[in-house]
């Protein structure tokens, strides 16, 4: 999750946005995509910690940028399910609240 978290995060992308992103926009320089919602382009400079997620991704055959773990691609309503899972499980207890909003990415895992 931490490659989605980190496109909604420092590039205020909606999870539908972030999810359907295709391998293909990305490039060693930045990010080239869609909002889907307007179809307006968007040309996003690759973020250092953007790039550490991306490294840090699994391998996976998907179309998509980000993945699940079986490595399919992302569905909004798989997605929103894992956060909420995993807004239960922090060591707050926030009862799926989420505690941790403004941490970084590596925090939220």
């Amino acid at each position: 999750m931490l490659l989605p978290i980190s496109l909604m995060m420092f590039y205020a992308l909606d999870p539908q946005d972030a999810l359907a992103l295709p391998k293909t926009a990305v490039s060693a320089a930045g990010i080239d995509t869609r909002r889907q919602k307007t179809g307006e382009p968007v040309y996003l400079p690759l973020f250092e910690p953007v790039a550490d997620a991306l490294a840090r991704s699994p391998r996976h055959n998907a179309i998509t940028l980000c993945a699940n773990s079986r490595g399919k691609p992302w569905t909004y309503n798989g997605f929103s399910t894992n956060w909420y899972v995993s807004g239960k499980q922090t060591p707050s207890g926030g009862g799926g609240e989420r505690s941790d909003i403004g941490s970084g990415p590596d925090e939220l895992l």
